[in-house]
């Protein structure tokens, strides 16, 4: 199971706010460093972390490795500290398309009253091709 911005994730917003104590948002979350901050970050159980990427498949791939993950460690497989599979998910934030900056903000609105506690801001910043540093006003 993936959980994008138009999943049900709680019951409500007020059950979202009471679960977690932070929020966090990790840009170019599907591989590399921003992967790696997002994977430490779904180990605190009381943050809800939030993988932004421009690919759907890559971020929902991530999002369902942390959770495979979060299982086995519930069962006792795992590496320690990732506690619970409900504070993973994915949002689809592309440089180059404005509108989904837009989208980030209103499920950030609906969800979690617009509180942010954590930005990793890490979309675009390597500097080895295929890269678009440098190319579009957001970087």
């Amino acid at each position: 199971i993936a959980l994008s911005p138009s999943s049900t994730l709680l019951s409500s917003k007020n059950d979202m706010m009471k679960q977690f104590k932070r929020v966090a948002l990790v840009t170019g979350a599907n591989k590399g460093i921003g992967k790696e901050i997002a994977r430490k970050l779904a180990a605190d159980k009381d943050t809800f972390c939030i993988l932004g990427c421009r690919n759907e498949t890559l971020g929902l791939a991530v999002v369902n490795e942390l959770l495979q993950e979060q299982e086995q460690t519930k069962e006792g497989e795992g590496d320690e500290g990732i506690y619970s599979c409900d504070n993973v998910a994915y949002i689809r934030i592309d440089l180059n398309d404005p509108s989904t900056f837009e989208s980030a903000v209103s499920y950030l609105e609906q969800n979690f009253n617009g509180n942010l506690d954590i930005l990793i801001n890490n979309a675009a910043v390597c500097f080895n091709d295929p890269t678009i540093y440098g190319q579009v006003p957001y970087t």
